[in-house]
């Protein structure tokens, strides 16, 4: 049955090998199927642990991760190329404006940008040493990073130089940020969502999720829905027109961490120990897919209705 919340009014991945439920569910180990649906792609340069990754299309992707690493395919994950960086923190969020233009953002107050598709990167100066833990651009000048004890760091001249604010009185992780125009839409610990209408200027923290868990991501469908996901498997449909949120739970108490959507009924969700579920009615009912693995995972993209990758812990997979 739907549940419906009315709006009225991760975790730090520097700790990305730390595990954050005790309540381990059962997971399948990775030779124990004869059969399925993704292959763990052997990359040339992986990384220890990938933390994020966007792809332009079924070839051509960028996954980030611990210790600075940033890696790049053109070729459908056969082979990786790694692209050097000036910094050695980690880094958990990556988003290109377009195909040449992208910004990665990471521990320490780390943005990096690209002006020519990932093949360069060039620290940025954001005066902040907190963990940023997301980042978003709504073009190529104006932009946001979330992170750690509550900031939120705000772009007009393409990173350049940034305005540091703190929305919330008491200090939590913001876990993940989308914009579009002037909204700002902000993920965060204890199940707090944090909204605003004037490009960050103010926030609305007063958003009734229904749930207590940390919100750890968040993808739009379109200018007026998204998808949450978080802690204890929770998966949140939000509707900012009407302003209500209607919680799509997945069917486990491990941490859901992240989430995409082909369009309002059918998407994924990945998270602790190799989960992955699939929604074709929009999150009413979820079947589990099975990984072959056991690590982690915190991103999922499909750059086409067929050819998936998963990014995780150790590894990158893709659909066979």
């Amino acid at each position: 049955m739907k549940t419906t919340f009315t709006l009225t009014s991760i975790f730090s991945l520097s700790l990305i090998f730390v595990l954050s439920s005790c309540e381990r569910t059962t997971v399948e180990q990775a030779n124990e199927y004869q059969t399925q649906p993704y292959k763990v792609l052997d990359a040339e340069a992986s990384i220890m642990a990938h933390t994020d990754a966007q792809f332009f299309d079924i070839y051509k992707g960028i996954s980030v991760g611990s210790i600075g690493r940033i890696v790049k395919t053109i070729d459908g994950g056969v082979t990786w190329q790694n692209k050097t960086t000036s910094v050695i923190e980690n880094l958990n969020s990556v988003y290109f404006v377009n195909e040449s233009i992208g910004y990665v953002a990471g521990n320490a107050g780390v943005i990096l940008k690209t002006t020519d598709s990932g093949e360069t990167w060039t620290k940025m100066p954001t005066g902040s040493t907190v963990n940023l833990l997301g980042v978003h651009f709504t073009d190529a000048m104006t932009g946001y990073a979330v992170g750690a004890t509550s900031t939120v760091l705000k772009t007009i001249d393409g990173g350049e130089t940034w305005i540091v604010s703190k929305p919330l009185v008491v200090s939590r992780n913001l876990n993940a940020v989308y914009a579009q125009g002037s909204n700002v839409y902000v993920c965060a610990n204890n199940g707090y969502f944090l909204t605003s209408v004037d490009s960050a200027a103010t926030f609305d923290t007063t958003a009734v999720t229904g749930v207590t868990a940390n919100l750890l991501n968040i993808k739009s469908i379109d200018v007026n829905t998204a998808y949450l996901c978080g802690a204890n498997g929770y998966v949140i449909y939000a509707d900012f027109l009407n302003k209500t949120f209607s919680l799509k739970k997945a069917p486990t108490e491990e941490n859901m961490r992240g989430l995409f959507f082909f369009d309002k009924n059918t998407g994924y969700v990945v998270g602790n120990f190799g989960l992955v579920y699939k929604t074709e009615n929009g999150g009413d009912s979820w079947a589990r897919i099975k990984s072959g693995v056991s690590a982690n995972l915190y991103a999922v993209e499909y750059p086409d209705t067929k050819i998936g990758y998963l990014v995780g812990t150790g590894m990158v997979l893709k659909t066979k």
